[in-house]
């Protein structure tokens, strides 16, 4: 996984693109967020990537 830092996410934390393997972080959220809601955070995104899941629903992948 790739991580790096965005600034127009709004109230969002973080998301992740699935296809690339790219977690964007929220700039202007991050820094005050405790350690331990960035773990919570980073692992969340992480399941969403493992998962291949968007918005708590999996995607298909393709078979062709």
């Amino acid at each position: 996984m790739i991580y790096k830092y965005k600034s127009d996410m709004g109230n969002n934390p973080a998301s992740v693109d699935i296809r690339k393997g790219i977690v964007y972080i929220n700039r202007d959220m991050w820094t005050r967020l405790t350690p331990y809601e960035r773990a919570i955070i980073l692992l969340h995104e992480e399941g969403h990537y493992r998962n291949k899941s968007v918005d708590g629903s999996l995607k298909k992948e393709s078979r062709g």
